[in-house]
């Protein structure tokens, strides 16, 4: 369960952490294991490290207690691809199926191939990056020359989403049945989230694939949708994520 003001409550049904001994031992074994690979990772010792080269450290350890509090009850998967399937097979409702970011065509694809009877929508300028991002791409990184190859039921909507999205639903009404956020950046997660803010109902799932396990983690697509959950009242569940990545599928309840 999620807070109106955009947090997640810690409450025995999200399946959120408890002063138990049981809790307790967990931690302590946890920090055990970050010791150990610390020092297989950094060497033992105590001066001062290179900030850079501990960032994805330090992302991981604060994203590993970011999921412990907040996700216990999310299935866990290997790859991105099974928890693109998973969170498919958990549309409820009937609306359109929307993906941002479309880069080679290889995600909206796969969504294509599972809903054949469906036809799915793929936001993408296909530019690259609008600006810089904290992993160390700039703007510019993920353009390509041409469109990729996409199946028959997939339509692409060429250009910013800032300069798309409005007018694409103001021609396509009905809610969003699933929404793959590939934006990376806040600023483009936001615009996806604002505009599509009335569409975005009970039961829309929306799978987030740089939710978290990076550094800045906070400042991007976890600000964006935290901000947006906030703002409008919204209340989620997380139901699955990649542990060793960053994707996180939710829920709107």
């Amino acid at each position: 369960m999620v807070c109106a003001n955009g947090e997640e409550a810690r409450t025995m049904d999200q399946g959120t952490s408890v002063d138990t001994a049981a809790d307790d031992a967990a931690e302590l074994i946890f920090f055990r294991k970050v010791k150990t690979a610390h020092d297989k990772l950094f060497g033992a010792r105590g001066g001062p490290y290179n900030i850079d080269s501990v960032a994805y450290f330090a992302a991981a350890i604060e994203s590993y207690q970011h999921a412990r509090e907040h996700m216990r009850k999310a299935v866990r998967f290997d790859t991105r691809e099974a928890l693109l399937h998973f969170s498919l097979d958990k549309i409820s409702i009937d609306g359109l199926v929307l993906e941002f970011g479309v880069f080679s065509g290889h995600t909206i694809n796969i969504m294509a191939d599972k809903l054949n009877h469906k036809m799915i929508y793929g936001f993408d300028s296909f530019k690259g990056l609008p600006e810089d991002w904290t992993t160390g791409a700039k703007a510019g990184a993920f353009a390509r020359e041409g469109l990729p190859s996409v199946r028959e039921n997939v339509q692409l909507v060429v250009g910013w989403f800032d300069d798309t999205l409005r007018t694409f639903l103001a021609s396509h009404p009905g809610n969003i049945s699933f929404l793959h956020v590939d934006c990376d950046l806040y600023s483009s997660t936001r615009t996806v989230l604002t505009e599509a803010r009335d569409r975005i109902v009970p039961g829309t799932v929306i799978l987030f694939d740089e939710y978290f396990n990076y550094p800045d983690w906070k400042r991007h697509e976890y600000r964006a949708f935290q901000e947006f959950a906030y703002e409008n009242n919204i209340k989620y569940e997380y139901i699955g994520l990649v542990p060793a990545f960053e994707q996180v599928a939710a829920r709107i309840l």
